[in-house]
C-alpha cells in the first residue's frame, strides 16, 4: 500500500513530499505520520493541540469549523500547492469527506524537519539515514541546533556497538566524547563525598543523550553510565562537539533585531508553505517556499541584508544557511511569524 501512495505522491506531485528524495519519502511513512482513510460522508476531529499539516492524496475534504475555510474544497490538486496547515489556533476543526478520501497527516514541526534535513543532504550529496536524523533532531541534546550544523553532527558520529554491563563512561575520568543513545537503556549512577557506595539518579533510553557536562566545563566526568541492555551509541568527539554545537553556524536574531534589519532596508523571505502565506504574513515580504529557495534564490537580489522567518525558526534556519551558500548576508528570524506582534497581512480575510 506504502508503494502506491508513493507512486500517487510523485505523480500528483503532493507538496512538499514530491520534492523529497527517496530517502526522505521513506522517514514520512516511517511511523512519524498518519494515513487516514475516510469514506463519502465520514468526518475526523483534529482537535487544539497540535500544529498539523495535512495533505489529500486522493478524494476531496472540506474543512468545518474554521471560519476563513469554512466550507472550501480540498482535494489533491489544492495539495500541490502544499499541505492544508491546521494549528491551535483554528478552534475546534473537523475535516469531512466528499468523497472516498487518502489523507497523509502529521505533526508540522517534523515535516519541517524532514524538508529541512532532506533540502540539505540532498543538495551535499550525503548518504544519510533521515530517520536517524529526525530522532537526533527530537532529542533534547540537540535541541535549538541549526539544521546543517546537526547534519555536519551526523557526518563526524561513530557508531559505537556495547554490550548489557558495559561502562560507557566513568565519574572522574576525563571527558573526551558527547554520545547519543540509539538504541538500548543505561542506568547513570553517582557517588557524592558523602555517600558510601554510588547511587542511581537516572535511567536514559534510546534518544537520550550524555557526555556535554564535562566537554563544556573541559573536567572530569561527574557518574558512571552502564548499560542495562546491548546497545548501539553515536559517538562524537570533544572538539567536535565544541565546534559544532556549542558554537551553531547560523546567524540567529531576535525578532527585535529583524525588526532593525527591516526598517535599514533588509529583504524580507518568507518560506513557509502556500496556505501558511495564505493564512497571513509579514508586510513587504517576498515568498518564497524553503522547498524551492535553491531554484528560485536569484528573485532576491544580493545588495542588502535578508532576514528569513517562517512559522517558528526552524525553516528560516536552513534557508538562511542556503542563501548564504548563494552569496547573501542573511539571518534567521528567531521565533518566526508566531512570535511578531505587529501587524500581518491576512489574504483569506481581505
Amino acid at each position: 500500500m506504502t508503494n502506491v501512495i508513493l507512486a500517487e505522491i510523485r505523480n500528483k506531485s503532493i507538496s512538499p513530499y514530491c520534492r523529497l528524495s527517496d530517502r526522505g519519502l521513506e522517514a514520512v511513512f516511517a511511523g512519524f505520520f498518519d494515513i487516514i482513510r475516510l469514506n463519502a460522508g465520514d468526518s475526523i476531529a483534529l482537535g487544539t493541540h497540535s500544529h498539523r499539516y495535512t495533505s489529500v492524496i486522493r478524494g476531496a475534504i472540506t474543512v468545518d469549523g474554521a471560519d476563513n475555510r469554512e466550507g472550501k474544497r480540498f482535494d489533491a490538486f489544492a495539495s500541490a500547492s502544499g499541505p492544508l496547515v491546521l494549528s491551535q489556533g483554528d478552534g475546534d476543526l473537523r475535516l469531512r469527506a466528499l468523497e472516498p478520501t487518502l489523507l497523509l497527516s502529521g505533526d508540522g514541526d517534523v515535516i519541517d524537519d524532514i524538508v529541512s534535513i532532506d533540502t540539505l543532504v540532498s543538495g551535499r550529496g550525503i548518504e544519510a539515514d533521515i530517520v536517524q536524523l529526525i530522532l537526533m533532531r527530537q532529542s533534547k541534546g540537540f535541541a535549538g541546533l541549526p539544521t546543517e550544523a546537526l547534519v555536519n553532527v551526523y557526518e563526524r558520529m561513530t557508531p559505537v556497538i556495547v554490550e548489557a554491563g558495559e561502562d560507557v563512561v566513568r565519574q572522574d575520568m576525563k571527558g573526551d566524547s558527547f554520545y547519543f543513545l540509539r538504541h538500548g537503556c543505561a542506568e547513570v549512577w553517582r557517588e557524592e563525598l558523602e555517600d558510601d557506595e554510588p547511587r542511581h539518579v537516572a535511567t536514559l533510553g534510546s534518544g537520550d543523550c550524555f557526555g556535554e557536562e564535562a566537554l563544556i566545563l573541559g573536567g572530569a566526568r561527574n557518574a558512571t553510565v552502564r548499560m542495562i541492555t546491548p546497545g548501539e551509541l553515536l559517538s562524537l568527539d570533544g572538539d567536535s562537539y565544541n565546534e559544532l554545537v556549542a558554537k551553531p553556524s547560523v546567524a540567529r536574531i531576535s525578532i527585535d533585531e529583524a525588526k532593525a534589519k527591516i526598517a535599514a532596508g533588509a529583504h524580507l523571505v518568507d518560506v513557509r508553505y502556500q496556505d501558511e502565506w495564505d493564512d497571513g504574513h509579514l508586510p513587504g515580504a517576498v515568498h518564497i517556499p524553503l522547498s524551492v529557495l535553491r531554484a528560485r534564490v536569484g528573485e532576491v537580489t544580493p545588495d542588502r541584508d535578508v532576514v528569513v522567518y517562517c512559522r517558528s525558526g526552524r525553516r528560516s534556519q536552513v534557508g538562511a544557511f542556503l542563501m548564504a551558500q548563494n552569496g547573501f548576508t542573511a539571518y534567521s528570524m528567531d521565533g518566526g511569524i508566531n512570535g511578531w506582534t505587529d501587524d500581518i497581512v491576512r489574504p483569506n480575510l481581505q
